[in-house]
């Protein structure tokens, strides 16, 4: 997944972890970066972005909705813990520009939840013990517990599955989903430990979402387009 932007891009949430990782996968690949925010204040460019990449905080939500309203660019959110009222500002969003809302950049994690769906559905059908558990890790600074991975993998599972989160250690994250039944178990893990995949990952879904019309989309919708098989 090497494609990029062919139009300039905004980053809000510069100084951040991810932010930070974005601004220097920008570097590397040639992208600029006309506009940057942070919790210091933007620095707007005179271009407008194609795509505006925000990894901020919720709470910045109106700004960047109104920043890709008055410039006409696509929004890929990156941002984790929005209150269910943020779902109408996005939805209103939409019907002008693109908008992706991606819980997890990686393409990794999208292959993980595409083999824990399957190997759900082939768990309920030939073990009739089965537990499902979905272990999440982040480290302290992680806000929301569980995090919206965590919540996402759970939904692949059936009712009931558990949800395990625990905050502690080193960055960036571990999501296990583990099936188990009397005597044996079955795990899939994904873990990552630098943001520079992901960062890099955004680029090419900024680069997938200029090219798309106004509507809400997925990474997972962009992913499998990209990797040519069925959503």
């Amino acid at each position: 997944m090497s494609r990029t932007p062919d139009r300039p891009v905004a980053v809000i949430g510069a100084t951040g972890r991810l932010g930070r990782a974005v601004l220097a996968a920008c570097e590397r690949a040639g992208v600029p970066v006309v506009t940057t925010a942070d919790s210091a204040g933007w620095t707007v460019g005179e271009t407008a972005p194609g795509v505006v990449i925000d990894a901020s905080r919720p709470a910045a939500l109106d700004a960047v909705a109104g920043y890709c309203v008055r410039t006409g660019a696509a929004l890929l959110s990156c941002v984790s813990g929005r209150p269910g009222s943020a779902q109408d500002t996005l939805s209103a969003l939409a019907q002008r520009v693109p908008v992706m809302v991606a819980a997890n950049l990686s393409p990794l994690h999208w292959v993980q939840a595409r083999a824990v769906e399957l190997a759900a559905r082939l768990a309920v059908a030939l073990v009739p013990d089965a537990e499902f558990t979905v272990l999440d890790r982040h480290p302290t600074t992680k806000i929301d517990a569980p995090s919206a991975t965590a919540t996402n993998l759970a939904a692949l599972l059936p009712d009931g599955a558990a949800v395990l989160a625990q905050r502690y250690g080193m960055p960036v994250s571990d999501h296990h989903v583990v099936i188990a039944s009397a005597g044996e178990s079955w795990e899939l893990s994904h873990r990552v430990r630098d943001l520079g995949g992901p960062a890099a990952a955004a680029l090419g879904l900024a680069a997938w979402l200029e090219q798309a019309e106004p509507g809400r989309y997925t990474a997972a919708e962009a992913f499998a387009e990209l990797a040519g098989v069925p959503v």
